[in-house]
């Protein structure tokens, strides 16, 4: 399957599991962490040849599913965050 299509896959179910225990402005927030994600990771690519996005994503999947929310927002900007 082309990347492009897996990254938005991935990222609508993020916000499908987010819209279930976030507010909209929530929702906004993981946006915007995504659309700085993406930038920040454009044309970047993991060891095992997935696009760095993936990751980020599937980190992000994984806290709202067992956390919550309040740490996607910070998962999704990480690199971007602590440059």
């Amino acid at each position: 399957m082309i990347p492009e299509i897996q990254t938005e896959i991935r990222y609508k179910k993020l916000l499908k599991t987010c819209k279930n225990i976030v507010t909209r402005e929530d929702i906004n927030l993981v946006r915007k962490a995504f659309r700085l994600s993406l930038e920040d990771h454009e044309g970047e690519r993991r060891s095992n040849g997935e696009p760095a996005i993936f990751r980020s994503l599937s980190v992000a999947q994984i806290v709202v599913e067992e956390l919550g929310f309040v740490l996607c927002y910070t998962i999704l900007c990480k690199k971007t965050m602590s440059i």
